[in-house]
């Protein structure tokens, strides 16, 4: 019986840790790109418009009421030329009727100004509701635009 241990060309047992450094690599770097990164919400400007008249300036593409400081609403269109001033809410849902009338799936955006009361604006959205109309826009503008 030989029980001397040739230590010739032999080397010692060990694992090989490579494939899981790069399993380990290939997590990480899925971990990164699948997160998303929580950014603040109020993360860019709102300038809200300044105006001292009511005034239309520039096109939309859209019908759209605008609230002036006293609650007073006006609606353009864009498919007619010139604006309907509106008396109140009421008038104001019978309008919206109609448009819903001539076109089911519009859309109507809300331009209100700086100094609105939010009830004159939740007037307005519930004129929207009470004539059917699901889609309502609170489109802004930016220092670029003219509005």
């Amino acid at each position: 019986m030989n029980f001397r241990r040739n230590s010739r060309g032999r080397q010692a047992p060990s694992i090989d840790i490579t494939p899981v450094v790069d399993v380990v690599f290939i997590l990480l770097i899925f971990l990164v790109i699948s997160t998303t990164f929580k950014t603040q919400e109020h993360a860019f400007e709102i300038d809200l418009p300044k105006a001292s008249q009511p005034r239309l300036v520039g096109k939309v593409t859209r019908p759209t009421v605008f609230v002036n400081k006293e609650g007073g609403m006006l609606l353009v269109r864009p498919d007619l030329e010139g604006a309907a001033t509106l008396s109140g809410p009421d008038e104001l849902t019978n309008r919206l009727r109609q448009l819903k009338a001539l076109e089911p799936s519009v859309a109507v955006g809300i331009r209100a100004d700086a100094g609105v009361p939010y009830q004159a604006v939740m007037d307005a959205v519930n004129a929207c509701y009470s004539a059917g109309i699901e889609r309502v826009i609170f489109p802004y503008a930016r220092k670029e635009d003219s509005y």
